[in-house]
């Protein structure tokens, strides 16, 4: 069961396997460390297309909107990364393997907050990245996809679990929802459009 309604971490235990997802505003982008490394065709080719079948196509597709997207995450390459002693010992550990080391981008404020940053304060180096950031550094999607969103006129809700969908007659949506942690608690959002993502965890899930 839930113990804890509003707590940040989502730990699921399965057999040989442990899950952690984000549970907030922004979803796993919360708990994540951040890296915003482009995917490579190599991945993103073998993806099925429409039919079910291998498309080749995804990376060029996607290629051409992940700089925008870049963009408004706010990734960044730590400008100071070759004098911190951890990624200087990296380096000597990748240097004995025939490797090398380079900044990861990170989704994390070093230059700057983005146009549609809220908040958005500079990075301290404190590491707390994943646990939650104290400077409000961390481009989490509260702090860039969402205020957009938010300029864009959309409505957001928080602390909520969708039970189930119903249409109306004139086409809109009715998202059934009960306040997390608070079942006997309810209410009903009226929506234009429904999109549901399926993810690797709570697909059955809405």
């Amino acid at each position: 069961g839930t113990l804890n309604s509003q707590g940040l971490w989502d730990v699921r235990l399965g057999d040989n396997v442990v899950t952690i997802s984000g549970r907030g505003l922004g979803g796993t982008s919360l708990v994540n460390a951040n890296v915003a490394a482009r995917p490579s065709a190599s991945v993103l080719d073998r993806w099925p297309g429409a039919n079910g079948l291998v498309s080749g196509r995804w990376h060029t597709e996607l290629m051409s909107v992940i700089p925008r997207i870049e963009s408004l995450l706010g990734v960044s390459r730590h400008p100071d990364a070759a004098n911190k002693v951890s990624y200087q010992s990296l380096g000597r550990s990748a240097s004995a393997m025939g490797g090398k080391t380079e900044p990861a981008p990170l989704t994390i404020n070093f230059d700057g907050p983005t146009l549609h940053s809220a908040r958005h304060g500079p990075c301290n180096d404190c590491g707390n990245c994943v646990t939650g950031c104290h400077s409000g550094a961390k481009g989490s999607l509260n702090m860039n996809a969402w205020p957009l969103a938010r300029q864009l006129g959309a409505e957001l809700f928080t602390g909520a679990v969708v039970s189930h969908l119903s249409r109306q007659e004139n086409g809109r949506w009715l998202a059934h929802c009960q306040v997390a942690g608070q079942p006997d608690q309810s209410f009903i959002v009226n929506c234009k459009t429904v999109v549901l993502g399926a993810g690797t965890l709570g697909s059955t899930e809405i």
